[in-house]
């Protein structure tokens, strides 16, 4: 039988789902959209220097703000819906999730009904580490998540360390 070597509990809750959201837009490369209207925010600032002409300045602001509407409503629409759906996949309850590491695999069970799914490391493309959770992004754009203060067998750190070597693994084979 497998040793488990790692072993947490998650539990999608509200919170756990904006966490996750926050932490994959802000690791992901979209925050980079927050920079696009700064250009014309500069070239108004030129303008205003050269000739007083705040229309482009009043440009890059306006679209400065409508990108920040847009991915903040995005963010929040997205969040509240992956709970809700979450939800009715469980029988109305919130998903609880065991999730154990082995040598080689990643086990995740829910506990509620039994369900489990395996997972190769080589699945795992990269690892995520935020103030409250671990995500491991994969291939398929699935996100295992790990809640680092509900640890039954190992720790966060070790974690961490532990699946940066099987990344390092599976990339170098």
């Amino acid at each position: 039988m497998d040793i488990v070597l790692f072993e947490s509990q998650i539990t999608y809750t509200k919170e756990v789902m904006n966490t996750l959201f926050k932490a994959w837009f802000f690791k992901s490369k979209l925050w980079l959209i927050f920079l696009l209207p700064i250009a014309p925010i500069i070239v108004g600032i030129v303008m205003i220097i050269e000739s007083g002409d705040f229309t482009a300045l009043a440009l890059g602001i306006s679209l400065e703000i409508i990108m920040l509407l847009i991915i903040f409503i995005r963010y929040k629409v997205n969040s509240k819906y992956n709970y809700a759906r979450a939800c009715e996949q469980n029988n109305g309850q919130e998903v609880t999730n065991t999730v154990q590491f082995f040598d080689d695999k990643i086990l995740i069970t829910n506990n509620l009904t039994g369900n489990r799914i395996n997972y190769d490391y080589s699945f795992v493309k990269k690892i995520v580490d935020d103030k409250q959770l671990i995500l491991l992004l994969t291939k398929a754009k699935i996100s295992i998540i790990i809640d680092k203060t509900l640890f039954v067998v190992g720790n966060a750190e070790g974690l961490i360390a532990f699946v940066k070597t099987k990344l390092n693994t599976s990339q170098n084979a």
